[in-house]
């Protein structure tokens, strides 16, 4: 049957970040995982540069050293959330499920994840829940939903040239 686990990943708003280094977290969500695949995971996702006090530049200090507290206090909303998408990009899932988890990052950093994602992934399905008609339009398919139910669906290009609850938001 259908293992969901290894099928979706999802990332919600808030994302629940256990203390530990960025290494171990990112081991626990895919313990095969090597440097390489965890820096380009880091990457990918824009967070590389988590702590700006942090110098990655100084011998020994990679950004995998560096110490994530409970609750992730010491990261910002922002830098947790692109942990968040690093990790779990690092599991490999053929469907990401992105549920606002962009929402604390700038629309340049969410821009270039999103592309990012889609450059390094093409063949990943990738589910974006978003308020922000900048994410929404980069998608193929989008799903506008008001009051519970579908208002229009289709290509984002397409459906701005028609009069429909899509080309109202933009």
């Amino acid at each position: 049957g259908l293992d969901i686990a290894r099928t979706v990943t999802l990332v919600p708003q808030d994302p629940i970040i256990f203390p530990g280094t960025v290494r171990s977290i990112l081991s626990e969500a895919n313990p095969t995982a090597n440097e390489t695949e965890m820096m380009t995971a880091l990457d990918l996702a824009c967070a590389t540069n988590l702590h700006p006090d942090y110098d990655v530049e100084r011998e020994g200090a990679s950004i995998l050293n560096l110490n994530i507290e409970e609750h992730a206090k010491n990261l910002s909303g922002g830098q947790k959330q692109r942990l968040a998408i690093a990790r779990a990009l690092i599991r490999q899932c053929p469907l990401l499920v992105l549920d606002e988890s962009t929402s604390g990052l700038d629309t340049q950093t969410e821009t270039t994840v999103l592309a990012n994602i889609r450059r390094a992934y093409p063949d990943l399905t990738l589910i974006l829940v978003t308020h922000r008609i900048d994410a929404a339009k980069q998608t193929d398919h989008v799903i506008v939903m008001g009051d519970g139910q579908v208002l229009c669906a289709g290509n984002p290009q397409t459906l701005s040239q028609e009069d429909n609850a899509w080309s109202r938001l933009i």
